[in-house]
C-alpha cells in the first residue's frame, strides 16, 4: 500500500491480485479501474485507422470534457422518457462555475423529466473519473522542481504539490509504542523524500522536542533560509502535537532541497533517547542515503577518532576501523 495525494485529499492506495483499491475518507474503501465506452472499444476492435481518422476530423468523438452541460442533460433527457427507475449520471463542470448555473443544471434537468442527476465540479475531491495524464503531468512537474534545483538550497516560499509519490510506514518501539509515518517523495524512485505526516497516540518529551527543533531550526538558518520564513512555519505548528512540531519541522527542510543526509546528522548529534520518536525518525531517514555515503559534518569515530565516517546499512560506520554506532 502507499499514500497518494490528489487535490490536497490523503489516498491511500494499494494492488491486490492486479486491481487497484483506494481509502478515501469520503467514499470509504474504493475499487479502481479503468473505464472504457462500449462504443470507443466497439471502434478499436472493428475500425480501421483510416475510416477512424476520417471519423475524428468529422468531430464524432468526444471526452466527457467536451460535453457541455446541456449535452449531458439531454442525454439523461432522452434516457429518462424510456424508464420509469432512477436514472443518474454525473455532469462535469469547471472549477470556476457559478451558483446559478448550478440552479440551472438542477432546474432544468426536473423540467425535461429527469429523475435524478449528480455535477461534480474540478478540484474539489479525488473524482470519480480522473484523466490519468493530468496526474502524470504533476508529478512530472514535482520530480523537475527538486530535479532543477539540483544540490542548491530553494529559498523561496516551496507550495506543497495536489500529487505526490508517497509511502507508509510503520514504526515500533519494542512493541509498546507505534508511529504511522507516511512520508512524501519528489521521485518516482522514492528516494527524495520532501516532507513526513504522522499519525499516533504517544507523546513526545518536551525537553527532547526543544533539541531537536532547536537544533533542526539552527541548520535551517545555517543553510540561508530566512528568519521570516522559519518563524512563519514555527507559528503554524503553534498548539500542535510535539511529534507533529518535529515531523513538520523536518519535512519544512526537506522542501526546501536540504538533503537528508543534513537532517540526519543534525540529528545524531543530539544524541536522542531510543524510545524517543526523535531517534526513531532519524533511523528511518537514514534508509534514504545511499550507503557508502561520506558524512559530512564533523563525524568522529568513537573508537579511533578518525573522520572517515561512512553510512553504510541504514547506520554510520568507520572505514579505518569497521567501529558503528549501531553496534
Amino acid at each position: 500500500m502507499k499514500i497518494i495525494k490528489i487535490n490536497n485529499e490523503e489516498i491511500l492506495e494499494g494492488t491486490f491480485e492486479d486491481v487497484t483499491y483506494r481509502v478515501d475518507k469520503n467514499r470509504g474503501l474504493v475499487k479502481q479501474n479503468v473505464v472504457e465506452d462500449y462504443g470507443w472499444k466497439f471502434v478499436k476492435q472493428n475500425f480501421s485507422e483510416d475510416y477512424f481518422q476520417e471519423l475524428n476530423k468529422n468531430g464524432i468523438f468526444v471526452t466527457i470534457d467536451d460535453l457541455s452541460v446541456d449535452d449531458h442533460i439531454k442525454t439523461l433527457e432522452i434516457v429518462a422518457q424510456y424508464t420509469n427507475m432512477s436514472t443518474s449520471k454525473t455532469i462535469n463542470v469547471p472549477a470556476d462555475y457559478s451558483f446559478e448555473s448550478f440552479k440551472h443544471i438542477y432546474m432544468n434537468a426536473w423540467k425535461s423529466g429527469i429523475k435524478g442527476v449528480t455535477s461534480y465540479r474540478a478540484g474539489t475531491m479525488a473524482g470519480v473519473l480522473e484523466k490519468k495524464q493530468d496526474i502524470s503531468d504533476k508529478l512530472e512537474s514535482l520530480e523537475h522542481t527538486f530535479i532543477d534545483a539540483g544540490d542548491k538550497v530553494i529559498f523561496d516560499k516551496v507550495k506543497l504539490p495536489d500529487v505526490y509519490y508517497s509511502m507508509g510506514y510503520i514504526i515500533r518501539d519494542n512493541n509498546h509504542k507505534k508511529w504511522y509515518v507516511n512520508i512524501a517523495f519528489a521521485n518516482q524512485a522514492l528516494t527524495r523524500p520532501f516532507a513526513l505526516f504522522v499519525n499516533t497516540n504517544n507523546k513526545e518529551n518536551n525537553e527532547v522536542t526543544d533539541d531537536a527543533i532547536h537544533s533542526l531550526v539552527k541548520l535551517a538558518h545555517d543553510k540561508g533560509i530566512s528568519k521570516k520564513s522559519i518563524d512563519i512555519q514555527l507559528e503554524k505548528y503553534h498548539g500542535q502535537s510535539n511529534v507533529t512540531k518535529i515531523a513538520r519541522t523536518i519535512g519544512f527542510i526537506l522542501h526546501h532541497n536540504i538533503p537528508v543526509i543534513a537532517v540526519v546528522e543534525n540529528l545524531i548529534s543530539c544524541d536522542f533517547p531510543f524510545s524517543s520518536f526523535s531517534f526513531h525518525i532519524t533511523r528511518l531517514l537514514k534508509q534514504f542515503i545511499k550507503d557508502g555515503t561520506k558524512a559530512t559534518g564533523n563525524m568522529v569515530c568513537a573508537k579511533c577518532k578518525s573522520t572517515e565516517i561512512i553510512f553504510q546499512d541504514g547506520c554510520i560506520m568507520c572505514k579505518d576501523c569497521n567501529w558503528s554506532k549501531c553496534g
